[in-house]
């Protein structure tokens, strides 16, 4: 989706535009506000924040503990104490790490931004279309909430545009995405962009998209996809708009969409445990993780060494050699494609850490700091192995939410559309590579694209005369596709056995900067043009322990924390040749 300002030449007036939004800011709610406010089609007049009634669901929840007697309450009550403990344990990080992003709340977002941000009990009572008759907006969105108010739909000009994302409306709130589908059986979570209407019927449909639920969907995922394919579509809808063009009507794909009562919240949280003890069953990343047992252990050496860890880290910043961590994906999918398949819920709330602790960076401008060897603020890096089709969804929201990233691709497999050979020796046969226009399309978007050789080869088994074959063709093959000389080479499974002296100066040759796998941080000034990467965590908490420099509680007691991965990891020949000053060299 590109910018209003691409489709068409400026018009004046701009489109003033009035957002109805949840009560809370979600990242993706975030990043489309942000869009519009930026537009130089429109005028992001105000955005009017609904507060839930708490007595309507409050009444919904108990009738609900009624029905479902004391194991209904002891469930429930679980659920609350497990979402409290999560609240206090970020509460608590937050105090000893500073936030690097701080746009998270509609009034942080007005007092950046300069846009108006109102509140109201119902976006369908008379305060709202008082609040909306102040703004004087040509179109209004509503995020998920149904708008049937006739003082409400008479305000803007252009109408109200309303986004749903579940199939049926629920009072109050924007309803739970995914529920209804599972229970039905659907095939997938229709998400629908459609005027508002004062009568009981759904609103004339603007567009409308079908969003699969794969095998091992959670709540949590789904309305991850729903609101990314949800609010690219109002996007286009408000494109139109604004470029004079009357969007089209298009036919119902489906019958009448039923309204009422939301489900209680005891079944939501029976359906949501439901679903995550079936994903962690079906899903070899969550069923082989270290259990929770063992992370809490960790977690409690990890918190009792937290002032030692701090301490270090403050020592790195003043003396400007803050560290940057990259981090190592696979594929991101809410079904089994392999034994690294990540599901989507799981790696937004990485990323999400990730962009909230640390200072995500562009590989490029990463490496850059460290070769300048001065660096002030802890960074990271999100990069993608093998190049598998199937991360469409975590591309797409890298992409929405102006994350950068680097995808690390073994071209002869994106060219012949052969899987990967270790999928197939370990039973996995449907995660596909990446198309040739996948690749390009990469590219085109501002994600860098490197080399991970051609065929995944280990170089290890490689003679030079294979090896020198593998780095060139790789490089000569994505530099036909992309545009581009690559730059960056990350050797295939990256493990200190897969990775040897001559090998080491080959890559060196034809390409600046030489990644591994085998973990480790990258400080400012260190030489050899050999950048260190983790292979993703299981959890945020190990995510967290890696970004705050925790190596082991043996590790960190011997004064080894922040360094687990040091250059001597590298063949001693590897690191004299490199030392030499040769290119890439740092």
């Amino acid at each position: 989706m590109t910018e209003l300002a691409s489709t068409s030449i400026l018009r004046e007036p701009r489109l003033r535009v009035a957002v109805l939004v949840p009560s809370s800011l979600d990242p993706i709610t975030c990043a489309f506000l942000e869009r519009l406010a930026r537009d130089p089609l429109v005028e992001l007049c105000g955005i009017v924040v609904s507060r839930l009634r708490p007595l309507a669901s409050l009444r919904r929840n108990l009738r609900g503990l009624g029905e479902g007697g004391l194991r209904g309450l002891w469930f429930v009550t679980n659920a609350w104490l497990g979402r409290a403990a999560r609240t206090i344990a970020v509460r608590l990080f937050d105090v000893a790490h500073p936030r690097m992003d701080e746009t998270e709340s509609h009034d942080a977002f007005g007092q950046r931004t300069g846009v108006r941000v109102g509140r109201v009990p119902d976006v369908n009572d008379g305060q709202t279309a008082i609040l909306l008759g102040s703004l004087h907006p040509d179109l209004v969105i509503s995020l998920g909430m149904r708008v049937y108010s006739q003082g409400v739909l008479a305000i803007p000009t252009n109408g109200t545009i309303v986004l749903q994302l579940c199939s049926q409306w629920e009072d109050p709130g924007p309803g739970v995405v995914g529920y209804h589908e599972i229970l039905a059986g659907e095939p997938g979570v229709r998400v629908t962009v459609r005027y508002g209407t004062d009568d009981s019927g759904p609103g004339p449909l603007l567009a409308s998209a079908l969003i699969p639920i794969e095998a091992y969907d959670t709540l949590e995922s789904l309305n991850i996809k729903a609101h990314l394919r949800g609010v690219q579509l109002c996007y286009d809808a408000i494109a139109r708009i604004a470029t004079g063009t009357a969007p089209m009507v298009l036919p119902e794909p489906r019958g009448p969409v039923p309204s009422g009562p939301g489900p209680r919240g005891l079944d939501v949280e029976r359906l949501r445990r439901e679903l995550r003890r079936r994903a962690e069953a079906g899903l070899p990343y969550l069923r082989n993780r270290p259990s929770v047992a063992a992370i809490a252990r960790v977690t409690i050496q990890y918190v009792i060494l937290m002032p030692l860890l701090l301490w270090i880290r403050w020592r790195l910043l003043r003396s400007h050699r803050a560290p940057v961590g990259i981090i190592c994906y696979h594929v991101v999918a809410n079904r089994p494609l392999n034994h690294l398949c990540v599901p989507l819920d799981e790696f937004v709330d990485q990323v999400l850490f990730l962009r909230r602790y640390c200072r995500l960076l562009p590989l490029d401008e990463a490496v850059h700091l460290l070769k300048t060897g001065r660096n002030d603020t802890v960074g990271a890096v999100v990069t993608f192995d093998d190049g598998y089709r199937d991360n469409e969804w975590a591309i797409e929201y890298l992409r929405y939410l102006e994350i950068p990233a680097a995808f690390f691709v073994s071209i002869g497999h994106v060219f012949d559309g052969i899987p990967f050979e270790h999928d197939t020796d370990g039973g996995f046969d449907d995660a596909p590579p990446m198309t040739t226009d996948q690749v390009r399309r990469l590219a085109d978007q501002g994600f860098l694209v490197g080399s991970h050789s051609m065929y995944h080869e280990d170089y290890a088994r490689l003679d030079p005369s294979a090896s020198e074959e593998a780095l060139a063709r790789s490089q000569e093959l994505i530099a036909r596709l992309c545009g581009r000389l690559p730059e960056h080479f990350a050797f295939p499974i990256g493990q200190r056995e897969n990775i040897t002296g001559d090998s080491v100066e080959l890559a060196h040759r034809r390409y600046r900067y030489v990644y591994s796998a085998f973990g480790g941080y990258n400080f400012p000034g260190e030489g050899g043009g050999h950048l260190r990467r983790f292979v993703h965590p299981s959890r945020v908490v190990e995510l967290a322990m890696i970004m705050d420099g925790y190596t082991g509680l043996r590790q960190c007691l011997r004064g080894y924390a922040w360094e687990a991965g040091d250059l001597l990891a590298l063949p001693k020949a590897a690191l004299s040749r490199a030392a030499t000053g040769r290119r890439g060299s740092y």
